[in-house]
């Protein structure tokens, strides 16, 4: 009976304990990304902003970019994901030491001849100004 529980003991241990190694890997970069933003890139002839809202699941992202959804991954401060949408934009990127993203999107647009353009532009993004009540 010792030994049975003396191995249900150590099992817990074992368990537990990989459980927070797992918590504590994901970077505080990683969290970092998640939330609302504000995109500018010059795409075509106009720069244009967008929000951006970014959840992220370990190095798991998703979330909106303007109506589109959006996929892709984190690690280490830097990321990608693309729009599902047809706007068909990649971004990818770092998480700057000010705060801010950076990075380059490539927006692939499909014209009336019938033929693909991809159009690569820088991007930054930055928190939306709060609201003062």
């Amino acid at each position: 009976m010792r030994r049975l529980l003396a191995l249900a003991s150590a099992i817990a241990l074992i368990s537990f304990g990989s459980v927070a190694i797992a918590q504590s890997s994901a970077s505080p970069k990683n969290k970092y990304l998640a939330g609302r933003w504000t995109v500018s890139a010059k795409y075509l002839i106009s720069s244009i902003p967008q929000d951006l809202v970014i959840r992220v699941d370990g190095d798991k992202v998703s979330g909106t970019a303007g109506p589109f959804k959006i996929h892709g991954t984190v690690g280490s401060g830097k990321f990608s994901f693309s729009e599902d949408g047809e706007a068909n934009i990649a971004f990818s990127g770092t998480i700057q030491d000010d705060g801010s993203l950076a990075g380059t999107a490539s927006l692939i647009a499909t014209y009336i001849e019938g033929k693909p353009m991809r159009k690569v532009t820088s991007f930054t993004a930055t928190r939306p100004a709060t609201k003062s009540r």
